[in-house]
């Protein structure tokens, strides 16, 4: 349900997942994460090991 509120269906969040880490130069993360904040989820890339941040991670 949250996948579809937020992204509009499952296939559409993969794709914006797979825009968000290709353009992630060497290594790094992709992160579903859910904002708090917002109450809705969010897709964030993070290089290296760089901490995800605002979100509670997912997958």
């Amino acid at each position: 349900e949250a996948i579809k509120r937020d992204f509009g269906s499952f296939q559409k969040m993969k794709e914006k997942m797979s825009a968000a880490t290709v353009a992630v130069q060497g290594s790094g993360w992709g992160w579903l994460g859910f904002d708090k904040d917002s109450g809705r989820l969010r897709i964030a890339a993070c290089a290296n090991q760089d901490p995800l941040q605002g979100t509670t991670g997912l997958v």
